[in-house]
């Protein structure tokens, strides 16, 4: 059952490989001593993050029937899925935003603080696991209601990491830099790289 309850997992996970591009492009910021590129290296992953996990918010309905239609589950497990897929579905861009915080600050040699990050977070997940199931009963509706909520804890702490560990300048930033179509082609392409390999 649980391979058939995690196709939202799944598919998130397929493009974990945010964290790996954002890690290489935060260590280069960083051998370089670039300021702007350090905070470039954060900013651009981070609004293909976000981009993405909305469109999976947006077009959940589609993604999930594609996902039940290859598994072919039976129809209790149907139900199930569409439960725990409805539920965690909204934490899409908060999963893909804890990728790019944590290869952000892998790059920047910020282990401590990464790990810190990622410990966390499933020591909530899974206290709250036992918590909703066990105690309350909530069954898979618990186990995604848990997921949910130590992702936006996970996401609040990462945020916070980065105020602490980022220590940003945007002053010299305009939205032309930020935005740089050449850019995030480039993001784009390393990322399909390292999807394909």
């Amino acid at each position: 059952m649980d391979s058939k309850l995690t196709h939202k997992s799944y598919l998130i996970q397929y493009i974990g490989f945010l964290r790996v591009s954002t890690s290489a492009y935060s260590a280069h910021a960083l051998g370089t001593n670039d300021e702007k590129d350090r905070i470039l290296a954060f900013i651009r992953p981070m609004c293909i993050a976000i981009t993405l996990g909305l469109t999976f918010i947006l077009f959940q309905k589609m993604i999930g029937n594609f996902a039940l239609s290859i598994l072919n589950p039976s129809e209790d497990i149907k139900n199930l899925a569409d439960k725990y897929f409805s539920i965690l579905i909204w934490g899409a861009p908060l999963v893909l935003g804890n990728y790019v915080i944590l290869g952000w600050l892998m790059g920047q040699a910020k282990l401590k603080e990464s790990l810190f990050m990622q410990i966390t977070t499933n020591v909530v997940n899974i206290v709250l696991d036992l918590l909703l199931v066990q105690v309350f009963n909530y069954n898979v509706g618990g186990v995604a209601v848990a997921t949910l909520i130590s992702q936006i804890i996970g996401f609040g702490i990462g945020c916070i990491l980065m105020i602490t560990c980022g220590n940003f300048n945007f002053r010299n930033l305009t939205k032309n830099v930020v935005f740089n179509k050449e850019a995030f082609k480039s993001i784009m392409k390393c990322n399909t790289d390292l999807q394909i390999l």
